[in-house]
């Protein structure tokens, strides 16, 4: 029983190994996906600020149709001034003028606000779409070392679970399926030790009988509160 336990010691090391490069791979995605969540981000409110201008110069056509017309309006009023008979007919006619003036200056001011705006915003894309392209640039520089990271430790798992197959013989099934099944349940660690009377899997203590049986190495025994698989070792050497 004690060789079989020393065999479990080395496959929970080669596990333990295994499981923390696995974890590595299974972080790849999250490394790379700050930056997509940076760029999705940036998307979203470049496709806002378009969705403003496209009111805005929707908004701006009317105001510049409005002033087309007025100008238009004016010319007429202009002519019909030529053609005034009357002191009345005079007065509407310079009063119509005056009003269009009026209605065109603040129409026009208003158009040239748009215009300052729609640049600004025009702007603000520009600016942000060179922040997507700079990010994408760095996803991409990030990709290329992951890539060179995961053949890496794809060549290091390779060589580890080779070891693990060689280190699993000699260990009855029974007590391999049991450890398995144990660390696939327990976050990857199917064995502790116990120490001075503890599980170091989770410093409960254990009856007195159990340690003292497992010094003796005569049978397997599990902890009574994590269920992991126990393998005594002198604190001494801890």
């Amino acid at each position: 029983m004690l060789e079989m336990l020393k065999k479990l010691e080395i496959v929970q090391e080669l596990d333990l190994q295994i499981l923390g490069l696995k974890n590595k791979i299974a972080e790849f995605p999250n490394r790379l996906a700050t930056f997509d969540t940076e760029i999705l981000m940036i998307e979203t409110k470049i496709a806002e600020k378009k969705k403003t201008t496209e009111e805005q110069q929707k908004i701006l056509r009317q105001h510049k149709g409005a002033l087309e017309l007025n100008e238009d309006r004016s010319k007429r009023s202009q002519e019909k001034i030529a053609g005034v008979k009357t002191s009345n007919e005079l007065g509407a006619a310079q009063r119509e003028v005056e009003s269009l003036k009026k209605n065109s200056e603040v129409v026009g001011e208003a158009a040239r606000k748009l215009e300052e705006d729609l640049a600004k915003h025009n702007a603000e894309i520009a600016a942000l779409s060179a922040a997507i392209t700079e990010i994408q640039g760095k996803r991409a520089s990030e990709s290329g070392k992951i890539s060179g990271e995961e053949q890496s430790i794809t060549k290091d798992l390779a060589t580890l679970e080779s070891k693990r197959k060689d280190s699993i013989n000699g260990i009855e099934v029974r007590y391999l399926t049991v450890y398995d099944r144990i660390r696939v349940a327990r976050g990857g660690v199917g064995l502790a030790f116990a120490i001075t009377g503890s599980c170091r899997g989770c410093n409960v203590r254990i009856p007195a009988q159990v340690f003292n049986e497992l010094q003796r190495g005569s049978q397997l025994h599990t902890c009574p509160n994590c269920k992991r698989i126990l393998a005594y070792k002198d604190a001494t050497k801890a």
